[in-house]
C-alpha cells in the first residue's frame, strides 16, 4: 500500500513512514503554542477525540493510533481507520451528538483526482503525477518523483494544488510545493520545521496544516502555514497520533 495520505503501521514511541508518510504511536497531552495564524480554526483528530474549533467529540472503539484521516461529511465527520487486521481500512461516522456507526470498509482512493470547481484533475501512475484540464488530456504536464501531499490535496478554490516528493521508503521530507494544476509549474514552497512530513490538509484557501515530526522525539508538531509569505507557524505540540482535518 503505497498512499501518500495514509500512515503505516509503526512500534511505539517510534516514527514510523510508507509512502512518504507517518505517524507517532504514543500518550501524552496536547500543548497549543503561541501564534495567531491565517486560515479557519484547528481542526484535527488526537487522543480518540474529534476537535473542530470549539466541538470536542469522543470516539469510542476506535484505536486512536491507527486512525489516518477525519473530515466533515454531512452533519457530522467521517473517521477512517486501520481495522484490526492491519491491512483493511473502515470507517465511523460520528454525528454531533456524539453518537457513532460503523460505515463498513474503506476503498483505496481513485487514481484520478479532480478539483472542487471540475476543471482540472490528476493521475498518479507510480511515481509521476500528471494533470491538467480535465478535459483536455492532450495537455497535460507531467512531473516525477512528486505526487498529492494530501487526500484533498486541491486548494478549496481549485487554485493551487497541494504536492510533495513521493517516498516509497523511508521518511518523508517536510517540504510542499504550492503548483498551478493546469501547468504544473510551481508557484510556491512550504518548510515546516521538523525532519520529516507526516500529514498535511488545506487548512482554508489561504494555508496549510502540516503534522511534522523528527526521529529523536515522540512529540509531534502542528504547524499552520500561510500561503502569503509562505510562513509556517506552531500551533500545537502533541505526542501521538496527530491527524489533521479535511474540510472539504
Amino acid at each position: 500500500m503505497n498512499r501518500v495520505v495514509l500512515a503505516a503501521v509503526a512500534t511505539a514511541t517510534v516514527l514510523g513512514t510508507a509512502g512518504g508518510v507517518g505517524y507517532a504511536l504514543s500518550s501524552g497531552s496536547a500543548e497549543p503554542t503561541s501564534g495567531d495564524p491565517a486560515g479557519d480554526g484547528l481542526f484535527y483528530f488526537l487522543h480518540g477525540t474529534i476537535h473542530d474549533d470549539a466541538t470536542e467529540l469522543d470516539v469510542p472503539g476506535v484505536d486512536a493510533d491507527q486512525v489516518v484521516e477525519v473530515r466533515r461529511e454531512g452533519e457530522g465527520y467521517l473517521v477512517v481507520s486501520y481495522a484490526a487486521d492491519g491491512d483493511t481500512l473502515r470507517g465511523t461516522y460520528v454525528a454531533t451528538d456524539g453518537s457513532t456507526r460503523d460505515t463498513g470498509p474503506v476503498r483505496e482512493p481513485p487514481v484520478r483526482t479532480s478539483s472542487p470547481d471540475g476543471a482540472h484533475a490528476i493521475v498518479q501512475e507510480g511515481g509521476c503525477l500528471s494533470g491538467g484540464p480535465a478535459g483536455a488530456r492532450e495537455r497535460w504536464w507531467r512531473e516525477c518523483g512528486t505526487g498529492p501531499a494530501s487526500s484533498s490535496p486541491y486548494a478549496p478554490d481549485g487554485s493551487l494544488l497541494l504536492t510533495a516528493e513521493v517516498v516509497d521508503d523511508g521518511p518523508a521530507a517536510p517540504g510542499l510545493l504550492l503548483r498551478d494544476p493546469a501547468t504544473g509549474a510551481v508557484r510556491g514552497r512550504l518548510d515546516p520545521a521538523g525532519s520529516q512530513r507526516l500529514h498535511a490538509e488545506w487548512a482554508g484557501a489561504d494555508a496549510v496544516d502540516v503534522v511534522t515530526g523528527t526521529d529523536t522525539s515522540t512529540t509531534v508538531v502542528l504547524s499552520r502555514c500561510e500561503l502569503a509569505g509562505q510562513r509556517c507557524t506552531p500551533v500545537l505540540e502533541a505526542e501521538g497520533n496527530l491527524v489533521p482535518g479535511v474540510r472539504s
